[in-house]
């Protein structure tokens, strides 16, 4: 990889200054990251690899994320996607640095714009929970920061719009008419992306087979549209509710309450931080 340039311009840039320390961190060390080209994959997880090997255990994704979207809330970066996968465009990156390699390691942002993860919504969005493209292309533009949801379109293609956490579930419940619990009919009208229905409940089976209780997922459901209203997630960003549910569990993270992020009051963070903060305050 090769060197990068860092310019004394950086000290009295009024965009950097609206990062907190974390998040200054973060992008110094995405900038030795990214390609020569200024590009890199923009999922949390491998960021997260990348440029924190060494706190990987203290740092978390939804950290990562967090500063992605101020990032590109501030104009640092370009969000992306090319085949449904996420990545990041440095912008000025030519203005600062060299560009050496022949070719770029991942693809180029279309040129008109097509693939832009919209630039001019001042909110936070998390930018690695596309699914498929022919779920994303039914899915509503409408985001959170109007305070309501539009529901992404069913696979029979009917909607509904809702309010976060509030909504009623206006789609069939299957094709094949599939009855649910009342347990998991009160999870998906507080869960904030509502589809493959059927898909979700098969989930919400697996984890109440493996003893977890119905009351920690609804729980984690309506801290979870909170969540994504508190950070005008768009629809397309947010979790399916199967994947939610899924093995890996990311629910477990919302049953008491949204994860707190990094630049949170009351967040506990690495030690590392902490120390730049205090040298930098002075303490």
């Amino acid at each position: 990889m090769p060197n990068r340039i860092l310019k004394e311009s950086i000290c009295t840039s009024d965009t950097i200054e609206e990062l907190t320390l974390e998040e200054e961190i973060f992008f110094y060390r995405l900038i030795v990251t990214c390609d020569d080209y200024g590009r890199m994959d923009a999922r949390p997880s491998i960021l997260r690899a990348r440029c924190f090997p060494l706190r990987i255990d203290r740092v978390k994704d939804y950290d990562v994320e967090f500063w992605l979207h101020k990032f590109h809330s501030v104009g640092l970066i370009t969000l992306y996607q090319v085949e449904d996968r996420p990545y990041l465009q440095m912008k000025t990156w030519n203005d600062h640095q060299q560009i050496r390699a022949h070719k770029s390691k991942y693809p180029a942002p279309d040129i008109n714009g097509n693939q832009m993860i919209s630039g001019d919504i001042k909110c936070y969005r998390n930018p690695i929970q596309s699914e498929s493209k022919s779920e994303s292309e039914s899915e509503s533009k409408n985001n959170m920061c109007a305070d309501a949801h539009a529901s992404d379109s069913q696979p029979e293609g009917a909607q509904s719009k809702i309010v976060a956490g509030k909504g009623k579930d206006k789609a069939p419940a299957g094709k094949s008419g599939e009855e649910y619990t009342q347990e998991f009919e009160e999870f998906w009208s507080l869960y904030p992306r509502r589809i493959e229905k059927k898909a979700a409940y098969k989930a919400w089976n697996a984890r109440l087979n493996e003893k977890e209780h119905y009351d920690n997922m609804i729980s984690a459901a309506r801290n979870y549209a909170l969540h994504c209203q508190d950070h005008c997630t768009e629809d397309r960003f947010i979790k399916h509710a199967k994947t939610f549910l899924g093995p890996s569990k990311p629910y477990q993270e919302f049953v008491n309450g949204a994860p707190l992020i990094a630049s949170n009051p009351g967040k506990k963070i690495p030690r590392a931080f902490q120390s730049l903060r205090d040298w930098a305050e002075g303490e």
